[in-house]
This record gives C-alpha cells, sequence and structure tokens, in this order.
C-alpha cells in the first residue's frame, strides 16, 4: 500500500515540528503561566487550506524533491521583462 505524497508530506512536517531544537528550546525557555509559547509560533499556526503556497512549496522539495523558485525573485525577474519590453530606462 502507498501513501499518498501529499500525507508523506503532512508527515514529515509533523515529524520536523516534533523534533525540532527550536521546540525543545521553546518547551523549556519560553512560556507564559506554565504554558509553552510554542504553539503559538507560526510555525505551528501555518495554515496550508487558506494560503497553500508555502505548503505546496514545502510539498515539492520535501516529497517530490524539487527546487522551488522564490516568487520574489520570480515576480522581480517578470519585472524587469517587463521594463524592458515597454522600454523604460
Amino acid at each position: 500500500m502507498t501513501i499518498n505524497p501529499w500525507d508523506q508530506t503532512r508527515k514529515k512536517y509533523l515529524n520536523w515540528l516534533n523534533k525540532t531544537k527550536l521546540r525543545e528550546i521553546f518547551s523549556k525557555d519560553v512560556s507564559y503561566k506554565e504554558l509553552s509559547l510554542w504553539w503559538l509560533t507560526k510555525l505551528i499556526d501555518k495554515d496550508n487550506w487558506n494560503s497553500p503556497d508555502w505548503y505546496t512549496d514545502l510539498h515539492n522539495v520535501v516529497t517530490l524533491k524539487k527546487k522551488v523558485v522564490k516568487r520574489e525573485r520570480f515576480f522581480f525577474i517578470k519585472l524587469c521583462l517587463l521594463s524592458v519590453i515597454l522600454g523604460f530606462p
């Protein structure tokens, strides 16, 4: 039985979250009234339903072993090409 590639990505991400040194540091040293603030970090709060780009990138890198083109760099290249086409200095 093969595992769905998206399930593989989810498991890998959750395993990484569970084992990361950052979690250990937060659990020991960053808390408020004995509640670890780890649960309030952006790593835990990631939303792959309403903003799926980060999760798609993670899936491409971790599961499919693809390189991900930075969206900012892609936008910059498009902007440069557009300026050349339109004749901006």
